[in-house]
């Protein structure tokens, strides 16, 4: 009679394509997360130094502020008298309040400001 042996089932082979997917489906969760919360996070913060940097050097022959978009608010200016150039510049350029800088109307921008 011959010898017998102790059944041993096959081993199954990695399925390396599920190993495969499930690591580009966490590779695109990482990548979506960083485009869409941690960059604008940073280039966000980034414009809004730039922008109070340029606020902090202005002086009284400056005359160019961007008003193509609401980039400036009250708190970005450390007096009144800054934040009404910007004001007065964006009224002359014929757009109007578009940092709404002054809520009420009546032409002076951020008035708690010193």
């Amino acid at each position: 009679m011959p010898p017998s042996y102790p059944y041993t089932p096959e081993e199954s082979p990695v399925n390396w394509w599920t190993i495969i997917l499930i690591f580009a489906g966490i590779l695109i969760i990482v990548v979506f997360v960083t485009i869409f919360f941690i960059i604008p996070d940073y280039v966000r913060g980034y414009l809004n130094n730039k922008t109070q940097e340029r606020i902090n050097n202005l002086s009284g022959n400056v005359v160019a502020y961007g008003c193509s978009s609401d980039i400036y608010n009250c708190n970005n200016f450390s007096t009144q008298a800054h934040a009404q150039d910007v004001f007065n510049w964006c009224i002359g350029q014929g757009v109007g309040d578009i940092h709404q800088l002054d809520k009420d109307g009546n032409g002076k921008a951020c008035e708690l400001l010193p």
